[in-house]
């Protein structure tokens, strides 16, 4: 069984990215789009970390892209 462990650092900054954007100085009416990057060592987990936390928050974006560089 697959389990998810040891990234509750790296998902509260993804979560921190979230809670910058929803603090009320968002103007509708103007488009912002956000760009971050996750980079580390292949192997590392990047994929799977921000996967797991795409999950966590899909009701909270509007859209996701990755792009495999």
């Amino acid at each position: 069984m697959y389990a998810f462990v040891n990234r509750t650092d790296e998902l509260n900054q993804l979560d921190e990215v979230l809670r910058g954007r929803d603090d009320g100085r968002r103007d509708d009416s103007h488009a912002v789009v956000l760009v971050h990057v996750v980079a580390g060592t292949a192997g590392a987990g990047k994929t799977s970390l921000v996967l797991h936390w795409a999950h966590r928050v899909k009701d909270r974006i509007e859209g996701l892209l990755r792009q495999p560089l």
